[in-house]
């Protein structure tokens, strides 16, 4: 299995080559990279890791959430390399690529939460641990929500990107620490994907309108 990997949701945006064993390699992309500089960062990961496009086996991407554009050029990407290549395609929800980064730490035996600002007044929650029963899959609620629950919570940590504002709204939450690099997780991670050829990946926004 030679994969490649793009995460156009993240705060850090990823570019990564891994087989089932190993990251071979990665590049951070910076926020203003547009449209038509990404594939000479491809190509020019593909050249650093000895492999071209023809060597690639599976195409990986992180779905969302994430930034309205960002992730329309993610996954068209996405969508358009697993087409030309003729090769399967995953979708991997942002929630756990967070999820699979907190697995080898003692946080993993408890319950937690990630959390993804998405506007001022709203943000994205999923639980894991006893709280999954609340919060079995990703959902939007209102900050205000989720602050008036803050006091129940049987988690004093969370995963994942908070602004500032809600960082503050949320003051018995702690940024989860100690959690493994996304390309150090990268290979179990993928193991678990259903890789299919002829899928057409969608973005996901969790909300309408």
């Amino acid at each position: 299995m030679k994969v490649f990997f793009l995460d156009l949701a993240s705060h850090e945006k990823l570019f990564a080559l891994a087989t089932e064993n190993q990251t071979v390699r990665s590049v951070k992309i910076d926020d203003h990279t547009d449209e038509s500089g990404l594939l000479p960062k491809i190509e020019a990961l593909l050249k650093e890791a000895g492999w071209t496009f023809g060597d690639l086996t599976h195409i990986a991407a992180v779905t969302g959430p994430g930034g309205f554009m960002s992730l329309r050029v993610g996954i068209s990407l996405a969508n358009a390399l697993s087409w030309s290549l003729k090769i399967p395609l995953a979708g991997i929800h942002l929630s756990d690529v967070w999820f699979s980064r907190a697995q080898s730490s003692k946080l993993i035996a408890h319950s937690f939460i990630w959390l993804h600002s998405t506007k001022k007044n709203l943000l994205f929650i999923r639980g894991f641990g006893e709280l999954s029963k609340e919060w079995p899959d990703p959902i939007l609620i209102s900050i205000d929500e989720l602050a008036a629950k803050s006091h129940k919570l049987i988690a004093n940590c969370y995963l994942g990107e908070l602004i500032e504002e809600h960082k503050k709204t949320l003051p018995g939450l702690k940024p989860a620490t100690k959690l493994r690099p996304v390309a150090d997780v990268l290979p179990e991670l993928l193991k678990k994907c259903e890789f299919k050829k002829n899928r057409t990946l969608v973005p996901w926004y969790g909300r309408s309108g």
